[in-house]
């Protein structure tokens, strides 16, 4: 038998895949580089309780978000399972 060898779609899903984790890995970086151990946590307390976080934690986190919603677009489509949320700006 041969080796599996991946379509295009199971390659983009990937590359997307790989994008949202290292937007993720960047945004936890920021979160703790600014916020400490507690990181991302403190980060969404602080912005749920009216705080004013640095811009660079928002951006990661507004990047990463953005780039997770790609991925699930493209593997669930609009209908799927964050596709009925609408799209991220």
């Amino acid at each position: 038998m041969g080796k599996h060898l991946p379509s295009i779609r199971e390659r983009n899903l990937r590359a997307l895949r790989h994008t949202a984790e290292r937007l993720e890995r960047e945004f936890e970086y920021q979160a703790e580089s600014h916020y400490g151990e507690e990181g991302r946590w403190k980060f969404y307390r602080d912005s749920e309780a009216g705080g004013n976080p640095p811009a660079v934690v928002v951006t990661a986190e507004r990047a990463w978000i953005k780039a997770l919603h790609a991925y699930y677009l493209a593997r669930d489509g609009e209908g799927g399972v964050l596709g009925r949320y609408g799209r991220v700006a």
